[in-house]
Protein backbone atom coordinates (compact mmCIF):
# COMPACT_ATOMS: atom_id res chain seq x y z
CA UNK A 1 0.00 0.00 0.00
CA UNK A 2 2.82 2.72 -0.47
CA UNK A 3 1.27 5.87 -1.48
CA UNK A 4 4.00 8.05 -2.27
CA UNK A 5 1.66 10.37 -3.08
CA UNK A 6 0.73 10.70 0.79
CA UNK A 7 4.08 10.49 1.69
CA UNK A 8 4.65 13.87 -0.06
CA UNK A 9 1.99 15.57 0.86
CA UNK A 10 3.02 14.74 4.79
CA UNK A 11 6.60 15.80 3.77
CA UNK A 12 4.74 19.17 2.28
CA UNK A 13 2.97 19.57 5.52
CA UNK A 14 6.12 19.43 7.89
CA UNK A 15 7.91 21.77 5.87
CA UNK A 16 4.49 24.30 6.05
CA UNK A 17 4.37 23.13 10.29
CA UNK A 18 0.74 22.19 9.20
CA UNK A 19 1.28 19.35 12.06
CA UNK A 20 -2.73 19.60 12.63
CA UNK A 21 -3.23 18.43 9.53
CA UNK A 22 -0.61 15.76 9.23
CA UNK A 23 -1.71 14.45 13.33
CA UNK A 24 -5.57 14.53 12.54
CA UNK A 25 -5.33 14.06 8.81
CA UNK A 26 -4.28 10.23 8.95
CA UNK A 27 -1.75 10.05 11.25
CA UNK A 28 -3.45 10.22 14.60
CA UNK A 29 -2.66 6.59 15.33
CA UNK A 30 1.40 7.34 15.08
CA UNK A 31 0.23 10.64 18.11
CA UNK A 32 -1.37 7.88 19.71
CA UNK A 33 1.14 5.06 19.94
CA UNK A 34 3.75 7.44 20.91
CA UNK A 35 2.16 8.13 23.81
CA UNK A 36 1.18 4.28 24.44
CA UNK A 37 4.84 4.15 24.30
CA UNK A 38 6.50 6.63 26.04
CA UNK A 39 3.98 5.98 29.03
CA UNK A 40 1.88 3.47 28.50
CA UNK A 41 -1.47 5.50 28.00
CA UNK A 42 -4.23 3.03 26.85
CA UNK A 43 -4.90 3.77 22.73
CA UNK A 44 -8.76 4.86 22.10
CA UNK A 45 -10.67 5.28 18.96
CA UNK A 46 -13.79 5.10 17.15
CA UNK A 47 -14.58 3.75 13.72
CA UNK A 48 -17.99 3.80 11.85
CA UNK A 49 -20.56 1.08 12.06
CA UNK A 50 -19.19 -2.06 10.26
CA UNK A 51 -15.95 -0.49 9.27
CA UNK A 52 -12.68 -2.34 10.01
CA UNK A 53 -10.45 0.90 9.85
CA UNK A 54 -10.65 3.01 12.76
CA UNK A 55 -11.94 6.52 11.66
CA UNK A 56 -9.47 8.11 14.78
CA UNK A 57 -7.75 7.14 17.53
CA UNK A 58 -6.70 9.09 20.64
CA UNK A 59 -4.20 8.20 23.68
CA UNK A 60 -6.32 8.02 27.14
CA UNK A 61 -4.96 9.79 30.33
CA UNK A 62 -6.73 8.52 33.42
CA UNK A 63 -10.63 7.56 33.23
CA UNK A 64 -11.63 9.81 30.71
CA UNK A 65 -8.88 12.55 29.36
CA UNK A 66 -8.11 11.90 25.52
CA UNK A 67 -5.09 13.00 24.17
CA UNK A 68 -4.92 13.92 20.78
CA UNK A 69 -2.93 16.38 18.47
CA UNK A 70 -5.58 19.06 19.68
CA UNK A 71 -5.10 18.68 23.23
CA UNK A 72 -6.05 17.00 26.09
CA UNK A 73 -9.81 17.02 26.40
CA UNK A 74 -12.91 14.24 28.03
CA UNK A 75 -12.80 11.40 25.62
CA UNK A 76 -16.31 11.65 24.53
CA UNK A 77 -15.40 15.50 23.35
CA UNK A 78 -12.83 14.13 21.18
CA UNK A 79 -15.02 11.19 19.79
CA UNK A 80 -17.39 13.86 18.93
CA UNK A 81 -14.94 15.96 17.04
CA UNK A 82 -14.04 13.16 15.28
CA UNK A 83 -17.50 11.98 14.62
CA UNK A 84 -18.86 15.02 12.81
CA UNK A 85 -20.38 16.42 16.40
CA UNK A 86 -22.50 13.66 17.14
CA UNK A 87 -21.96 11.02 19.70
CA UNK A 88 -19.37 7.72 18.87
CA UNK A 89 -18.50 4.84 20.87
CA UNK A 90 -14.75 4.47 21.53
CA UNK A 91 -13.26 1.32 21.94
CA UNK A 92 -10.09 -0.20 23.11
CA UNK A 93 -7.45 -0.25 20.24
CA UNK A 94 -4.59 -2.94 20.01
CA UNK A 95 -1.36 -1.29 20.04
CA UNK A 96 0.38 -3.83 17.98
CA UNK A 97 -2.83 -3.72 15.55
CA UNK A 98 -1.75 0.16 15.12
CA UNK A 99 1.98 -0.58 14.41
CA UNK A 100 1.08 -3.64 11.28
CA UNK A 101 -2.01 -1.03 10.26
CA UNK A 102 1.48 1.82 10.32
CA UNK A 103 3.89 -0.56 8.33
CA UNK A 104 0.84 -1.24 6.06
CA UNK A 105 1.67 2.16 5.18
CA UNK A 106 5.10 1.47 3.52
CA UNK A 107 5.97 4.63 4.40
CA UNK A 108 10.37 5.05 4.09
CA UNK A 109 12.35 4.82 7.40
CA UNK A 110 12.94 8.29 6.85
CA UNK A 111 9.31 9.44 6.69
CA UNK A 112 8.56 7.30 10.00
CA UNK A 113 11.34 8.66 11.93
CA UNK A 114 10.64 12.22 11.08
CA UNK A 115 7.11 11.51 11.79
CA UNK A 116 7.74 9.98 15.03
CA UNK A 117 10.28 12.80 16.10
CA UNK A 118 7.83 15.27 15.24
CA UNK A 119 4.80 13.80 17.22
CA UNK A 120 7.64 13.76 20.59
CA UNK A 121 8.59 16.95 19.98
CA UNK A 122 5.17 18.53 19.39
CA UNK A 123 4.41 16.63 22.84
CA UNK A 124 7.66 17.90 24.52
CA UNK A 125 7.28 21.20 23.72
CA UNK A 126 3.86 22.49 22.96
CA UNK A 127 1.74 23.95 25.93
CA UNK A 128 -1.34 22.03 25.37
CA UNK A 129 0.26 18.80 26.34
CA UNK A 130 2.09 19.75 29.75
CA UNK A 131 -0.68 18.07 31.85
CA UNK A 132 0.48 15.02 29.21
CA UNK A 133 3.62 13.55 31.37
CA UNK A 134 3.16 11.35 33.91
CA UNK A 135 3.47 13.03 37.43
CA UNK A 136 6.42 11.62 39.01
CA UNK A 137 5.77 10.89 42.67
CA UNK A 138 9.79 11.11 43.48
CA UNK A 139 9.90 14.38 42.41
CA UNK A 140 7.23 15.67 43.99
CA UNK A 141 7.96 14.11 47.27
CA UNK A 142 11.33 15.66 47.02
CA UNK A 143 9.94 19.00 46.55
CA UNK A 144 7.89 19.05 49.72
CA UNK A 145 10.92 18.04 51.61
CA UNK A 146 12.83 20.10 50.62
CA UNK A 147 9.65 23.04 50.85
CA UNK A 148 9.46 21.86 54.41
CA UNK A 149 13.31 22.20 55.30
CA UNK A 150 13.13 25.80 54.26
CA UNK A 151 10.08 26.54 56.31
CA UNK A 152 11.91 24.72 59.20
CA UNK A 153 15.45 27.35 58.99
CA UNK A 154 12.76 29.95 58.24
CA UNK A 155 11.23 28.92 61.78
CA UNK A 156 14.50 28.97 63.63
CA UNK A 157 16.35 31.91 61.95
CA UNK A 158 13.03 33.49 63.52
CA UNK A 159 13.20 31.79 66.87
CA UNK A 160 16.73 32.77 67.35
CA UNK A 161 16.17 36.67 66.33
Amino acid sequence: MNDTNSASKIFRRIVRCDFEAIFAGGECTRFALRLHDRWNYKIRGIRYPNERNWTHVWALKDADLGIDIRGIYPETLIAKLANGGKDALAEDVDAESIRGFLLGKEYSAELAVALDELADKIIDTHERFECVKPVDGNKITALLEDLQHTANQASASNHDA
